[in-house]
């Protein structure tokens, strides 16, 4: 069976007609464990599921045992259903191996096996040969994470079920500040929605009860570094500090903001789109990206660039080697960065 899509798999759920085999993967982990509970729900009868529910964790993982929980018939139900949670596919043997691709071959009529990567994905060793066979006798379901566009027009559906109205520049900027994590975007999709009065949500009740994801808020650091902005940027630091993010995080985050902008404005400098150089790089539906990067280095020379990244090489470097808090290196390179947004020279 060709891999199927997630509205093929809402169908099935529709119709409670199942495949044998279902192996779901991707790097959405929200859309992973929501639809793989879904199916555990129509597959499963909840007064049998003692009897009939086998779950198995993947690390460590006996094959034999998963075989003979598939072989075993349902106890006052239509099927059993056999659960693998994060099968590490590089951590198989040979024998083991043999012994899956026989399962899969050869699941009873009444077995529906379900094989899930909660906390991974299927990008490793040893994976490719797996798949091949989840694709000849099952369904495979890969769930990635959602482009901004999808994330905004889910929020737009979701605003519109609980008879609100969000508009589309509202639902975008509602993303930029949640980011890309649907379990995220959910939960403050729910507060947002509480919150709101009069039909239609507003710029204000947005940032009102929203939370901004520390990733966020570090490229917001990072836009007021560029700007010049000190106080607004070592505000931005303090917060983060205090709500203990680690100084290695929060450097790693500026540096690949840095990146963004180095990127863009050699791509605007040679008379090319931000677009274009997040195709290069491989961006995929972060390619929002550089078109945010190319804005806010729209100050910066590529030298005044260049020499930002070395500064905080350098930071990254002292973090590494030296028992200096980590606070101290920051501010120290924020500094620095400064007397570079403002054309000054750093020694």
């Amino acid at each position: 069976m060709p891999a199927i899509t997630l509205a093929d798999l809402k169908a099935q759920l529709r119709s409670g007609e199942f495949d044998r085999l279902y192996f779901i993967y991707g790097n959405e982990s929200y859309l992973k464990r929501c639809y793989m509970e879904r199916l555990l729900q129509k597959c499963v009868d909840k007064d049998f599921a003692d009897f009939n529910l086998h779950v198995f964790d993947g690390k460590g993982i006996d094959i034999k045992e998963v075989s003979m929980a598939a072989q075993a018939l349902p106890m006052m139900s239509e099927r059993t259903c056999v659960l693998i949670k994060d099968l590490k596919a590089s951590e198989l043997g040979e024998s083991d191996k043999k012994e899956l691709l026989s399962l899969v071959s050869d699941i009873p009529e009444t077995c529906v096996v379900i094989i899930c990567l909660l906390t991974s994905d299927a990008d490793g060793k040893g994976w490719k040969e797996l798949i091949t066979a989840f694709n000849k006798y099952g369904s495979t379901l890969k769930l990635d994470k959602m482009s901004r566009q999808e994330l905004s027009r889910y929020v737009i559906k979701g605003a519109q079920s609980r008879n609100l109205k969000i508009s589309s520049a509202l639902a975008d900027y509602f993303i930029s500040l949640t980011g890309d994590d649907m379990s995220n975007v959910i939960n403050e999709l729910e507060k947002l929605c509480a919150n709101a009065s009069g039909g239609e949500i507003t710029r204000e009740n947005i940032d009102a009860v929203t939370v901004k994801t520390a990733e966020v808020r570090i490229f917001e650091l990072s836009k007021n570094l560029v700007a010049g902005n000190s106080g607004k940027a070592y505000s931005i630091l303090d917060s983060l500090i205090k709500q203990r993010e680690e100084p290695i995080f929060i450097l790693a985050t500026i540096i690949t903001a840095y990146i963004d902008m180095y990127r863009a404005k050699v791509a605007l400098a040679g008379g090319h789109r931000a677009e274009d150089a997040a195709k290069i790089f491989n961006y995929g539906k972060n390619d929002f990206r550089l078109r945010n990067a190319a804005k806010n280095a729209s100050g910066m020379s590529i030298s005044q660039l260049r020499k930002s990244l070395d500064i905080l090489s350098q930071a990254d470097e002292s973090l590494k080697s030296t028992s200096v808090d980590g606070r101290i290196i920051l501010e120290e390179a924020m500094m620095k960065l400064f007397l570079i947004a403002n054309g000054e020279e750093v020694c």
